[in-house]
């Protein structure tokens, strides 16, 4: 796991049984929100190194913005497997479409990618080693209770306070 935030704390929650053991990577989080479960990696060169299936899980800020590039790519063991479902612009996608192609990664699951929709033309949709969602995996029906009830709080707390609980800045929820 790269990112080691609510929702990449969750899903190593629900991985750790099936892969047994989870190494996460995460120079952000305090000491006292790491599972017990998930071993702690002190580099990103390292954990790539050891990990034959790797899941973004991080904002896009400058520092991350193409983090996933051929060198982070190659660092991955052959025949690997590489998930993202938080921002796609994390993801250099000559670099992953290259990958690929080479079978250095065995294959990638997507649920985001810089532009969407994404160019018809656009190689990597063809890839038969790429599974795409259409940037929906997110949704169930308790999400979308949470979501009507996040908006309507963010009303009352509007109304209370003069500033609302969610606030959505530059793209991202704060």
């Amino acid at each position: 796991m790269v990112g080691l935030g609510r929702i990449g704390r969750q899903l190593a929650t629900f991985a750790q049984p099936l892969f047994g053991g989870i190494i996460g990577y995460d120079p952000y989080l305090p000491d006292a929100a790491w599972s017990d479960f998930v071993q702690r990696e002190g580099d990103l060169p390292s954990l790539l190194a050891r990990s034959h299936v790797v899941s973004l899980h991080l904002p896009l800020l400058a520092e991350t913005r193409n983090i996933v590039d051929k060198t982070f790519l190659d660092r991955m063991p052959g025949g690997s497997y590489l998930v993202n479902v938080s921002r796609g612009s994390l993801i250099d996608l000559a670099a992953l479409q290259e990958a690929l192609n080479s079978g250095h990664l065995a294959g990638a699951a997507l649920d985001v990618l810089p532009q969407e929709p994404p160019p018809p033309e656009l190689p990597l949709l063809q890839h038969p080693r790429l599974l795409l969602s259409p940037h929906a995996a997110w949704y169930s029906e308790q999400a979308s209770l949470e979501l009507r009830r996040k908006a309507a709080l963010n009303v009352v707390n509007w109304a209370r306070t003069g500033r609302p609980t969610y606030v959505v800045v530059q793209g991202q929820s704060t």
